[in-house]
């Protein structure tokens, strides 16, 4: 190969790789507004530029949870996880669409792989609490929500989640407490993003 092609073949990737990067980005502002059809779109052309992304596979993947295709979810997510194995991340949502698919087991070690990984992430531990709920695990979900909230004290949604955890194990104070706590975080304003990256 010339040097000329060379220097030709290496802008062809930079202009690809951009292209990528931008659907991406739309692929990312898409679902953040609620529009998962046209996010999977901007997905699918990112995969087109780049097929080797992780990124891209794994936010095609939340957007086909978010079109109720779990098991179709659930290949991007461990195709993600193949041309990334310590993709966080992705194992979180992997998790998720297993919860929602109903397959309990590969759920918990999905999740399990997640705070492996992310031991900093309030939504990972939140989101194996909630999953630990789905197979009535509740002093396991209590553990892991509170483990959210001490990463991240102003998150909603995981006080919520602990809340209901309490309920089913008749601890109504607790239970209420976390409720008013969660409804006033959620008046206020104050709550994270980790809650956007859940359920």
């Amino acid at each position: 190969m010339s040097y000329t092609t060379k220097i030709r073949e290496l802008s062809r990737n930079k202009n690809t790789n951009k292209e990528a990067a931008r659907y991406l980005d739309m692929t990312r502002k898409l679902l953040v507004s609620g529009k998962p059809e046209s996010a999977l779109i901007a997905a699918n052309n990112a995969i087109r530029m780049d097929k080797g992304s992780s990124e891209a596979h794994n936010l095609k993947g939340r957007c086909l949870k978010y079109l109720g295709h779990y098991n179709k979810a659930i290949t991007c997510y461990l195709t993600a996880i193949k041309l990334r194995p310590n993709f966080g991340e992705a194992y979180k949502n992997l998790g998720n669409a297993y919860l929602y698919a109903g397959k309990y087991g590969e759920m918990i070690k999905a999740f399990d792989k997640a705070v492996k990984l992310m031991p900093k992430s309030p939504s990972a531990y939140n989101n194996r609490g909630f999953g630990f709920q789905q197979i009535r695990k509740f002093k396991l979900a209590i553990k892991d929500h509170s483990k959210a909230i001490s990463l991240d004290p102003n998150y909603a949604e995981a006080y919520m989640d602990r809340s209901n955890a309490y309920r089913a194990i008749g601890k109504y104070r607790e239970n209420q407490k976390d409720i008013a706590t969660s409804d006033r975080l959620k008046l206020t304003k104050k709550d994270t993003l980790s809650n956007a990256k859940m359920h």
